[in-house]
């Protein structure tokens, strides 16, 4: 029975993690109209998730132009995130087993 919740426990552990990267992105974005910081979704994506942003200036905040700086959003969110996986993983075993 481990074997068959450890599926569900991983990926509720993975759609955490995708909304905290959400999060971020959302906290780090330059807000104007609030259309790209409200743009952030997270969308299931196979075994997975994806946290994207369908608003098309996004991407020349995230990387700058000639025109403007850089102002990334994303990869900062991944790295505060990726710094925290331990700590969302821990328990997913016991939770599995139903202690």
């Amino acid at each position: 029975t481990i074997a068959n919740r450890m599926p569900i426990s991983i990926a509720r552990r993975m759609s955490r993690g995708a909304d905290l990267i959400k999060i971020g992105a959302q906290r780090r974005s330059r807000v104007d109209t609030g259309e790209m910081r409200d743009g952030w979704k997270v969308e299931p994506n196979g075994d997975g998730f994806l946290v994207v942003n369908d608003v098309p200036h996004t991407v020349f905040n995230e990387y700058g132009t000639t025109r403007i700086a850089a102002q990334p959003m994303l990869h900062p969110a991944v790295d505060e995130v990726r710094a925290k996986i331990p700590e969302l993983f821990a328990g997913a075993i016991e939770e599995a087993a139903g202690v």
